[in-house]
C-alpha cells in the first residue's frame, strides 16, 4: 500500500460501495415509479382505488425520495469514494478529489445507530450515520455502506478531541425518524465516542 504524502504509512483502508448504492436506488426508484404508474392507470380508468391503488401512494413518495437521495450520494462520491487511514491523519476521497488531514487537524466525530437494526437499515446503510468534522472545511460523512466502518470510528476516536455538545438544532435533526430506521437514530453524545446497540 501507498504511502500520502506527509500523512505516513497507510494503516487501513475503507473504501465506500456505491455500487450497492446505485443498485439499491435504481430498485426503489423502480419500485416508485410502479406506484406511480398503477395511480395513474387507476386514475385514468375512473375506478375506486384498489388495494393496489391504496397501497401506492404509500411506496411512491418515500421510495422515490429514498432513489433520488441514494442516487444522489452516488454522484457525488463517485466509483472509488473511500478513506484511508494513515499513521498521522486521514484522507478522503471522491468524485471532487481528495482531502486530507493531519490528526491534530480533526475536531470530533459523532457516531450515530438506529435504535432497533433490521434488515431494512442495513440494505439501505444507514444501520450507521458517522461524521466526520474537521477543525476548519466540510464534515465528512459516512455509513454502513463503508467497508468496515468500525476499525474507522475507533481510530478516528482514538486521535480525536472530544465533541462539543450537540446544538438544539443538531438534536431536533437526531430526534427525527430516518429512512430505514422506524425508530429514528440516536446520537454518539457529547463526547467523542459511539453508543453501542441496544
Amino acid at each position: 500500500m501507498r504511502s500520502h504524502p506527509d500523512l505516513g504509512a497507510v494503516v487501513s483502508t475503507h473504501p465506500v460501495d456505491n455500487r450497492t448504492r446505485h443498485r439499491t436506488g435504481r430498485r426503489a426508484g423502480a419500485v416508485g415509479l410502479a406506484g406511480v404508474l398503477v395511480l395513474i392507470a387507476e386514475w385514468v380508468d375512473g375506478v375506486p382505488f384498489s388495494a393496489a391503488g391504496t397501497v401506492a401512494p404509500l411506496l411512491a413518495g418515500p421510495t422515490i425520495t429514498a432513489a433520488a437521495m441514494l442516487l444522489m450520494r452516488v454522484f457525488r462520491g463517485g466509483d472509488d469514494e473511500g478513506f484511508t487511514v494513515h499513521v498521522n491523519g486521514l484522507s478522503h476521497v471522491n468524485r471532487s478529489g481528495t482531502r486530507s488531514w493531519r490528526w491534530e487537524e480533526i475536531a470530533h466525530i459523532r457516531v450515530r445507530r438506529p435504535r432497533r437494526r433490521d434488515p431494512l437499515t442495513d440494505y439501505f446503510g444507514t444501520d450507521i450515520r458517522g461524521t466526520i468534522r474537521p477543525r476548519t472545511g466540510r464534515s465528512l460523512r459516512f455509513d454502513g455502506m463503508t467497508y468496515d466502518y468500525e476499525t474507522l470510528i475507533s481510530t478516528v476516536n482514538a486521535h480525536c478531541d472530544p465533541a462539543p455538545p450537540i446544538t438544539f438544532r443538531e438534536r431536533s435533526h437526531l430526534a427525527a425518524p430516518h429512512r430505514g430506521s422506524p425508530g429514528g437514530d440516536r446520537s454518539a453524545g457529547a463526547l467523542c465516542r459511539t453508543v453501542g446497540r441496544r
